[in-house]
């Protein structure tokens, strides 16, 4: 469905972008409920199950939106990154989004996964790849494919 040309002369058009606008309200509404939560757990205070609570009230805009926590890069606190990833037609909506994102102190918000240095990105690197070295595969073939299947002995850190 278009949205940065939708017609609103179009029902089935102008109906999506009201239940999209509706979403990302309903979103920033429920981002600001949680925030204590959100703190708490990057300060290891909780054990709140953030990813549900991402693909509840972010993903409900479209599932296809992937999210991504750090810290702040313009002074202390968290940044929060959302982006359509390959999904080029979704930038426009998440341009929306983040012009209707209300000021949070602490926060920052952006639309694209930020350059890092690159002492950073080793490490990065180092840490995916000592767990992958640690992960078992296991496959299961049938006449026409293979399907692998990667399991870690630990979650996956992310920074």
């Amino acid at each position: 469905m278009r949205w940065l040309f939708a017609d609103p002369g179009n029902e089935a058009e102008a109906a999506h972008v009201r239940s999209t606008i509706a979403a990302i309200d309903h979103w920033w509404n429920a981002f600001q409920a949680k925030q204590t939560n959100i703190e708490k757990l990057f300060q290891r205070k909780s054990d709140w199950n953030l990813p549900k609570f991402m693909e509840d009230t972010l993903q409900a805009i479209d599932p296809r939106l992937m999210w991504e926590f750090g810290a702040a890069v313009r002074g202390p606190g968290h940044r929060l990154v959302v982006t359509p990833e390959s999904q080029r037609w979704l930038r426009p909506m998440v341009r929306t989004l983040l012009e209707r994102a209300p000021h949070v102190a602490g926060w920052e918000f952006y639309a694209h996964r930020l350059a890092e240095p690159i002492e950073q990105a080793i490490q990065r690197s180092r840490d995916a790849s000592a767990s992958i070295s640690r992960a078992r595969r296991s496959k299961r073939a049938s006449p026409r494919a293979v399907r692998s299947t990667w399991a870690s002995p630990s979650p996956i850190r992310t920074i």
